[in-house]
């Protein structure tokens, strides 16, 4: 007799929820100490409040800040947070909060980075350190609410209106 071929997996559906927190687990984003996020695929470590917000485990008190690109710098370099040295992210570990499994915009982990981005914001932007090699007046901002775009407005651009852009701050490798 022939052999059969082994048993196909059947295939379950999953809901929202359950792909949310499949991402999440692929992501590898982990809270350590409540105020901070690792990225188990990067070594990163984020700041898991942006800036303005105050550093707890809702980051709820206080507003998130638009701020232009130095003072993102900034804020990075003073924070004392965990003992840790603190930057702004580049555009490609920028790029790495995005979580495809958010059923819509933000697309960014909104369990690890709570209240992010301010109610009402139509285009909640993050500043990176990386600038534009053909004119360094001009930074890449990642827009977490299309998922695939890297824009760039110059480093002193204006905080109100839709150019809103905020900071959130990375440290290690």
């Amino acid at each position: 007799p022939e052999p059969h071929p082994p048993p196909r997996p059947r295939l379950q559906r999953i809901d929202r929820e359950q792909q949310r927190e499949l991402a999440a687990q692929v992501g590898g984003l982990v809270d350590r100490q409540l105020l901070e996020v690792l990225d188990q695929r990067t070594g990163l470590v984020w700041q898991k409040c942006a800036a303005g917000q105050t550093n707890d485990a809702t980051c709820s008190g206080g507003p998130v800040t638009a701020v232009t690109w130095s003072q993102a710098l900034i804020n990075c370099k003073n924070l004392n947070l965990a003992g840790r040295t603190w930057r702004v992210p580049n555009m490609m570990e920028a790029f790495t909060l995005i979580n495809p499994g958010a059923a819509s915009a933000p697309f960014i982990d909104s369990a690890r980075f709570p209240n992010f981005p301010p109610a009402g914001t139509p285009t909640p932007r993050m500043w990176t350190s990386t600038t534009l090699p053909t004119n360094s007046t001009y930074a890449y901002v990642i827009d977490y609410a299309t998922v695939s775009s890297a824009t760039i407005d110059a480093k002193n651009a204006s905080l109100t209106g839709a150019n809103r852009y905020y900071g959130r701050c990375v440290s290690g490798p």
